[in-house]
């Protein structure tokens, strides 16, 4: 599931949905497994079973949401919330091998809600590797891969929450999820 978070970041598709729907992608390949040689009522019960498999990764899914909107309606009023991601695709040659990141800040809805609430600020970019001057999204990481994207991802984040501090934002408390 880690790799999917990362190729998916990469690309820039929206997480949940695309999580949810590579679960039931997953369930669908799973299912369309050599077949041969079983009879009817084996195949029902293969069926059945991925079938129970792959609701209960969905129901898995659904979970972290309800568990993650149940903190966030305990923040206080005017809490910032930051996500935080990075992502890095490994290409056959290691030249072509991609990494990047994103976050994004939003200003947390009072009570339980589905909605991640108003977003106030966001960043993203490649990871790069080689320190020069005209390179905002260099961080001091010496290869790609998903860590050094997740790195990058929050000290970007870090350094733009000292931007906010010292505009004299009043954004005093900050969840990162």
């Amino acid at each position: 599931m880690a790799e999917l978070k990362e190729q998916v970041w990469a690309s820039g598709a929206d997480v949940v949905e695309e999580a949810t729907d590579m679960a039931a992608a997953k369930a669908t390949v799973a299912a369309i497994e050599l077949e041969t040689e079983k009879t009817e009522e084996e195949l029902a019960v293969q069926k059945a079973e991925k079938e129970q498999a792959a609701d209960k990764e969905m129901e898995r899914i659904r979970g972290l949401g309800i568990e993650t909107d149940a903190a966030l309606a305990e923040l206080p009023e005017g809490t910032i919330v930051v996500y935080p991601d990075g992502g890095y695709i490994k290409a056959a040659d290691p030249a072509d091998d991609k990494a990047g990141f994103g976050w994004s800040a939003h200003r947390n809805p009072q009570g339980r809600t589905a909605s991640v609430g108003e977003m106030v600020d966001y960043g993203f970019g490649p990871v790069t590797l080689h320190v020069e001057v005209t390179d905002k999204h260099y961080v001091g990481v010496e290869s790609l891969s998903a860590n050094s994207a997740e790195v990058t991802a929050m000290s970007h984040l870090l350094l733009k929450v000292l931007e906010w501090k010292d505009r004299g934002d009043t954004m005093t408390d900050l969840a990162i999820c």
